[in-house]
């Protein structure tokens, strides 16, 4: 598991409730739990949370049906 999935996953367990699926509210949230010294990296981690979070929240949402 490469390292940006990997710490992904970790911020997602220990912060569930502070991620969602905004790339910029995400940089902004992981600027206060982590220290990422590193813009790249810190912005590869906040669009796989973005990712995988707007991913997730549209497989839980039913999809919707048409009455034609």
């Amino acid at each position: 598991m490469n390292r940006v999935r990997r710490l992904s996953m970790k911020l997602i367990e220990e912060f569930p409730d502070r991620f969602s699926g905004n790339y910029e509210k995400n940089k902004e949230v992981l600027a206060e739990v982590a220290l990422i010294r590193n813009k790249r990296l810190r912005n590869e981690i906040a669009g796989f949370l973005t990712s995988s979070l707007s991913e997730s929240k549209t497989a839980k949402e039913p999809a919707k049906e048409t009455s034609e």
